[in-house]
């Protein structure tokens, strides 16, 4: 045997491994010594180690995984989760006539090139899932896929919805025949489906924070306020600029958002896209995180502020009682009008409905802020510690990655 399988044999005692990646590596360091290559040798030794080689597989399929919004978040984490039990595929191109570009069609860096499948024809597409033994497929909110789907022969379809009003809501409820399981990111959510017609079985998929160092004490209030989001009409920023021009001594950091005209003012400070450790030292230094979204999932920049000890002021839409709690308990909410006409919709009405009450909004916003802002600080550190809690209790890795892993029925 080959000096390299030795090397191998002495780790796969305490780790396993995908077999495609150990396939790569061994032919790699064999050609890197100089070695023959023999296939039967590798074979021999896969089986003779089988309980420590992965090669389950599995395919995700999901909306364009670039950027830093939920959606993409959710997939990275899917796909690290399951790679640890599974030779995991993924799928996130447009589906159209063309070839794949390796530029235009690149996915996130974390994910190996080995890992996606680099076509985009329809009929490729149906070809490649049904020659290839998946164990089962997920579909992370990809509306192309339901068009193909009644051509794919698959064991088992879970798909993944993070918003309520997403018309992709739609294409579930449509297309429930071809699946086992749906998956949304907060309990309301559930209740709209099975609303407008859904009969299949749904779980909560759950999102992940990771764990930080940072700690956040007040001895006074810094007065500041933060924003962070893309700057698109469902996360309302004109409400919560609005509502700064009518606050004194209060300053604004806006994070993230591009191509969108910024309004002068000395109080508003403009941070553009930031990386998670410059977003954390911004937020530390913030009392409050601000989000006066029209509609949301469950959102991961909430989680990440409470994950640090920052309470948030969130508009009163689906999800906020998940992670505010009680008034005062983890945060504050002010009722945005017109969303409670909208919340059982599968579409973006919402927009409009809120928008024209676009006043009186701003009058709710900037009341919840200054009631905000009347509280001790004493009372305040302890809803920070509150939040802090409520964060490492529910949504960190090991806690969430068990309860997904369950919701999969993946059997290891």
């Amino acid at each position: 045997m080959s000096n390299i399988f030795n090397y191998y044999s002495s780790g796969l005692l305490t780790k396993k491994y995908n077999v495609k990646l150990l396939k790569r590596k061994w032919c790699y360091d064999l050609g890197n010594n100089r070695e023959k290559l023999d296939m039967r040798e590798f074979s021999e030794f896969v089986l003779k180690h089988s309980d420590n080689i992965i090669s389950r597989k599995c395919l995700v399929i999901s909306k364009k995984i670039n950027g830093h919004g939920g959606n993409q978040k959710t997939a990275i984490q899917l796909i690290e989760l399951l790679d640890k039990y599974f030779i995991v595929e993924v799928f996130s191109n447009n589906m159209n006539q063309n070839d794949y570009n390796f530029i235009n069609d690149s996915l996130d860096f974390r994910i190996h090139n080995m890992k996606i499948i680099k076509k985009k024809r329809d009929e490729e597409i149906i070809d490649h899932i049904n020659k290839n033994a998946y164990e089962f497929i997920v579909n992370n909110k990809f509306n192309g896929y339901f068009k193909i789907c009644d051509k794919i022969i698959h064991p088992k379809l879970y798909v993944i919805s993070h918003n309520s009003m997403d018309p992709f809501n739609e294409l579930i409820i449509k297309n429930q025949d071809h699946i086992a399981k749906v998956f949304t990111i907060n309990k309301f959510h559930q209740d709209v489906l099975i609303y407008h017609g859904l009969k299949i079985p749904q779980e909560i998929y759950y999102n992940y924070v990771e764990k930080e160092i940072y700690e956040v004490k007040r001895k006074k209030f810094n007065n500041r306020i933060g924003f962070i989001g893309r700057f698109t009409k469902e996360k309302n920023l004109n409400l919560l600029i609005a509502c700064k021009r009518l606050l004194e001594g209060l300053e604004l950091v806006v994070i993230g958002g591009e191509n969108e005209t910024r309004e002068e003012n000395k109080n508003i400070i403009w941070k553009g896209v930031l990386q998670k450790d410059e977003i954390i030292c911004e937020l530390r230094e913030c009392d409050y995180l601000v989000v006066p979204s029209m509609t949301e999932g469950l959102p991961f920049v909430i989680l990440e502020a409470m994950n640090i000890g920052i309470p948030c002021i969130y508009s009163r839409i689906i999800g906020a009682d998940e992670l505010i709690g009680e008034e005062g308990e983890r945060g504050f909410t002010f009722e945005l009008r017109g969303y409670e006409d909208c919340k059982i919709r599968m579409n973006w009405s919402v927009f409009e409905e809120v928008d024209a009450h676009f006043e009186e909004n701003t009058k709710n916003i900037l009341k919840c802020i200054r009631d905000a802002y009347k509280i001790s600080i004493k009372k305040w550190n302890k809803m920070s510690n509150n939040c802090k809690k409520f964060v490492r209790n529910n949504y960190v890795e090991y806690q969430t990655s068990k309860k997904n892993l369950k919701s999969l029925e993946i059997i290891l």
